[in-house]
């Protein structure tokens, strides 16, 4: 599967999101994939609250730029690499832990998930719901496989 070009509005997401935390204090996006299901399904929207490192604790989840894309994954830890800050993220729906990313590519917390017009606190992440986001993770990959298998093109 080739990487397709980002969009200008891709490009810029990042930055006009901070801006609008710096500014507003919160912001709404709509999520686009699957790495946090059940907890965030593609399409909820997100509420984001602006915040530092310091405010967080682990099982948060929190937004971040990684690669010019934004990223809403769950914190695991807050540690120092090399005398800097940074934090290590997870999908919930992902075997492997985020590669640390540096505590100022941090934009903020996301406070609640908006599903059919109903705003809730992100759910916590238990056994059983990790379970069924690695099981959707799964199924989503053979899928790909398949297709790739049936149509190589």
């Amino acid at each position: 599967m080739q990487d397709v070009p980002a969009t200008p509005l891709e490009i810029a997401a990042p930055g006009l999101l901070a801006d609008a935390l710096q500014a507003f204090g919160t912001a709404r996006l709509r999520a686009l994939g699957g790495s946090m299901k059940p907890a965030i399904h593609p399409h909820d929207v997100l509420v984001v609250s602006g915040c530092r490192a310091d405010d967080l604790r682990p099982r948060d989840v929190v937004l971040f730029v990684r690669d010019g894309r934004l990223v809403a994954h769950r914190l695991i830890d807050v540690g120092l690499r090399a005398g800097r800050r940074v934090l290590v993220t997870r999908g919930d729906a992902l075997w492997t832990a985020d590669a640390p990313i540096d505590a100022g590519d941090l934009l903020g917390r996301v406070v609640a998930v908006g599903r059919r017009g109903v705003f809730r606190p992100p759910s916590a992440c238990t056994a059983l719901a990790r379970a069924r986001g690695l099981a959707a993770s799964e199924c989503t990959a053979l899928r790909v496989r398949v297709q790739r298998w049936i149509d190589p093109s």
